[in-house]
């Protein structure tokens, strides 16, 4: 079983059985990551404003890393990061900030 604590980087599994706890990506951040058919898709942590991020495909049984594809960023992914993919690793959801705007409104005599 895979998981990852709070805001701490790095997948951890545990035996679904039960048993010790061990780190098995350092990479993957809370959010960001996935289960597939293929292993364990995930977006990079590199904190960009613009530019991409890559969406990369772990395997966790031969320990390599591959890049699926590259999401271009236009403001933040960090604010509210989700990332979904499909069983086998062809299809991805995740949310972005394209835009942040805020109004600012004077009140008077309000009772």
């Amino acid at each position: 079983m895979y998981f990852t604590a709070g805001t701490l980087f790095g997948l951890k599994s545990v035996p679904a059985q039960g048993g010790e706890e061990k780190f098995e990506n350092q990479a993957i951040k809370p959010r960001t990551w996935d289960v597939t058919q293929k292993g364990i898709a995930y977006v990079d942590n590199e904190l960009a404003l613009t530019g991409s991020r890559h969406i990369l495909l772990w395997n966790p049984d031969r320990g390599d890393t591959t890049q699926l594809g590259a999401i271009e960023t236009r403001r933040s992914m960090d604010t509210n990061r989700w990332f979904f993919t499909n069983a086998d690793a062809s299809l991805f959801l995740w949310s972005q900030i394209d835009r942040q705007e805020s109004d600012l409104m004077l009140v008077e005599n309000f009772h």
